[in-house]
């Protein structure tokens, strides 16, 4: 029978080399299918096990185990007692979140309809582009309040919620509700692929959003976390505004997915109102993922069908990178959202569209890739400049009929929209550093913009450890290291994805989609080799490309028109996400159903991960009172204390050297006083390890524990040793004499 030249869902037929492919495919060689597979899963199978450091492969091996004890998983995450089920006093995360992302949701539909955009979206992609959107105009919009000195206003963040409410009654009423189209028609053997019945395929990745949306809920335990990214808020909002800090270097770069946690907290206020802010901040944005999830359900639907776009969903959720990062508090996934959704917003522009709609869409499009920058600098690199290079570079459809020097205008026209739209989603971050610190980038580029604080020394210390480091053979850029680093990040390390590797080289029999999936590999390659050549090579740094890779890797499920391909792809995803299930939720910490109370304060009946909170920060939190302040050396994490905290990060002035060196004791006694310092924790580890060979260094060489004991405890009888829990070698607390 000769092959259909016709469908419903394909009116105009298909070209006949497609069909004779297809032909080719499903008849000539049906145990290529099966072979690819065994061949994939085999090859993921020794390099996911075989190849992995020996930790890795035993902490992956360790955790299979759960599958046949779940009632041990889930003892665990009780905090080793099922008797410590506690899950109602979460309540005022569980309210606040939703309340944000539904603001969030109504001031991006209002970006949308400004841009005219809501007319070439369906529901879903105008729900995701709005909630991406809109949660950096919520971001964009507290900063502006915080550097107003507005932070403890409580009207200045509920009024905006009515205003915007009504404001989108208004849009309703002037006929912004006519959306776009569904899913794309699917060329004949994939008509299935758009079936609804797809969508059951999203409990699979169920499991996942909950984990995540749990694990979020925990306070934080990471360094980084305590150290700026929720420690950065909590200062500005005690403070009442959005200063410069220049004991925390971290907390002048961009910030812009943790600034949704202060309205959380002006809305809350009140003593406790840092930590519910806080912890509701850290929810939201562990919820980035989830809508990356359904921004992959959209891109898959219009790129291919509705079952690519499901189980690209499916695959991303499941990845241990995306799990841990968005419960631990970090803001990789954010920049994964914008830099997803700026490549579909070009992508729509470039569909034989009006100018006007592309110009639109563009527009959408920068201002998705410029809130990425928003949340920190790398995606100007990673995001920005790789895809204003695509539009200034790449064909427009419709263009070749026109005159060359028209064809190069319009090039240049769309690009300048796009970094317009950039700046406008990110340039008050960069004009907040350039009026705070006289360089708007901060702390970068100081041999360029000098920078507040910044000096020759600190710049080369901060230069040292963020650019590429040397291996063994002390190679900074070698043949042998590029390889090193690709294998690790592609499965060698424990938060790898067993079934993207496999699955996307795989994609490349998906034959109409190549062109597509060409640009998709570039864009890869270039951010990979950018981050190889010119940062500090931080494997986190490059979990932006996850939402993309697990849309290559669904193309991979159904590269190849042939039921036992297609059957057996589902099968390997499937068993990859049960296998990465029990890894992902003994990641970072899986205390979900805790006393949150005692997680915040003292977690020691609860420490089968570890304990959480320092030992000295507990004891300060029961005993300080109110009006006393400590001073932390070597100590830069201060987010659980509950009473001030004079400290700087290993890149920052000393504030102990500030406070103590070249001064008597009276001298000493009075600096103490006069900023009203009763305490002092003296971090040694961290110390140890910031002057460690290889480490980040340390702004003075003046604190050791020699000087303390002998000096300030010994002679001046300055400090008066605290008895805590801690190991001495650790860390010491102590009582400012006289005070």
């Amino acid at each position: 029978m000769p092959p259909k030249r016709s469908s419903p869902s394909n009116p105009r037929g298909k070209p006949p080399s497609e069909s004779a492919a297809v032909l080719d495919w499903s008849q000539a060689l049906p145990v290529l299918p099966l072979l690819g597979l065994t061949l994939a899963i085999i090859a993921a199978l020794v390099l996911y096990f075989g190849d992995a450091p020996q930790p890795s492969r035993a902490q992956r091996l360790s955790v299979l185990v759960f599958l046949l004890a779940p009632d041990h998983l889930f003892e665990l995450w009780c905090g080793g007692k099922v008797a410590s089920f506690s899950l109602l006093d979460r309540w005022p995360i569980a309210l606040l979140t939703p309340t944000i992302l539904c603001t969030a949701w109504l001031a991006g539909r209002l970006l949308l309809f400004a841009l005219g955009t809501m007319r070439l979206l369906n529901r879903l992609e105008l729900h995701v582009f709005a909630i991406g959107a809109g949660l950096n105009l919520l971001s964009l919009y507290a900063l502006a309040i915080g550097l107003a000195g507005g932070l403890q206003q409580r009207w200045l963040f509920i009024a905006p919620i009515a205003a915007l409410v009504a404001a989108n009654l208004c849009s309703f009423l002037l006929g912004g509700t006519k959306l776009g189209p569904g899913a794309q028609p699917v060329a004949e053997p994939f008509q299935s692929a758009n079936d609804s019945r797809w969508y059951w395929w999203l409990l699979a990745a169920a499991p996942f959003a909950l984990v995540i949306v749990f694990g979020a809920m925990l306070p934080p335990g990471d360094y980084d976390v305590r150290e700026y990214h929720l420690q950065a808020p909590k200062e500005w909002y005690q403070n009442g505004r959005i200063d410069f800090l220049p004991h925390n270097i971290y907390a002048n770069m961009p910030l812009g997915s943790e600034l949704t946690g202060l309205w959380a907290m002006a809305i809350v206020g009140g003593k406790d109102g840092w930590w519910w802010g806080a912890l509701t901040g850290k929810t939201v944005m562990a919820c980035y993922a989830l809508v990356s999830a359904a921004a992959l359900v959209a891109f898959g639907r219009r790129l291919h069908s509705v079952a690519v776009g499901v189980i690209a969903a499916v695959i991303y959720l499941s990845v241990p990178w995306t799990a841990t990062l968005a419960m631990a508090g970090y803001n990789e996934g954010p920049v994964g959202l914008y830099a997803l959704l700026a490549i579909f917003g070009l992508w729509l522009a470039n569909q034989n569209r009006p100018r006007s709609d592309m110009v639109r869409l563009v527009a959408l499009a920068g201002f998705c890739a410029g809130s990425a920058v928003a949340c920190k600098y790398p995606p100007l690199l990673f995001v920005v400049m790789p895809l204003t290079g695509w539009l200034i570079c790449r064909p427009i459809p419709g263009e070749a009929a026109a005159e060359p020097s028209f064809a190069v205008r319009r090039r240049l026209v769309l690009s300048a929209v796009f970094v317009v739209a950039m700046l406008g989603a990110c340039g008050l971050w960069f004009a907040k550093n350039w009026a705070l610190t006289n360089n708007p980038t901060y702390p970068l580029l100081y041999s360029v913009f000098d920078g507040r604080t910044r000096t020759p020394e600190k710049d080369k210390q901060w230069r040292r450890v963020h650019s590429p480091q040397p291996d063994k053979e002390g190679n900074r850029f070698s043949p042998r290291q590029f390889l090193d680093q690709l294998s690790w990040n592609l499965w060698r390390t424990r938060l790898a994805s067993l079934s993207i590797p496999p699955l996307a080289a795989m994609a490349v029999f998906a034959q109409s989609k190549r062109r597509w999936l060409a640009i998709i590999g570039g864009w890869m390659l270039f951010v990979f080799v950018a981050w190889w050549l010119s940062t500090h090579r931080l494997d986190r740094f490059l979990v932006l490309m996850l939402p993309l890779a697990s849309l290559v890797a669904a193309l991979g499920v159904f590269a190849i028109p042939h039921p036992a391909w297609r059957l057996s792809a589902l099968g390997f995803v499937a068993l990859t996400a049960i296998a990465h299930f029990p890894f992902v939720t003994l990641q970072p910490d899986n205390r979900y159903f805790a006393p949150l109370d005692m997680l915040r304060r003292d977690d020691r009946e609860l420490s089968m991960q570890g304990l959480r909170v320092e030992s000295a920060h507990r004891w300060l939190n029961e005993h300080a009172q109110p009006g006393q302040k400590v001073l932390l050396l070597g100590d830069a994490e201060p987010f659980d204390l509950e009473l001030p905290a004079v400290y700087n990060t290993c890149f920052d002035d000393c504030q102990f050297t500030r406070l103590f060196k070249g001064r008597s004791r009276t001298e000493r006694l009075a600096a103490l006083r006069e900023e009203k310092i009763v305490y002092v924790f003296c971090s040694w580890a961290h110390l140890a390890r910031y002057r460690s060979p290889g480490n980040y260094g340390y702004t003075s060489d003046y604190p050791t524990p020699e000087l303390v004991h002998n000096e300030l405890i010994g002679e001046q009888g300055l400090l008066i040793p605290i008895e805590i829990e801690s190991d001495p070698q650790s860390g010491e607390l102590f009582r400012v004499a006289d005070q």
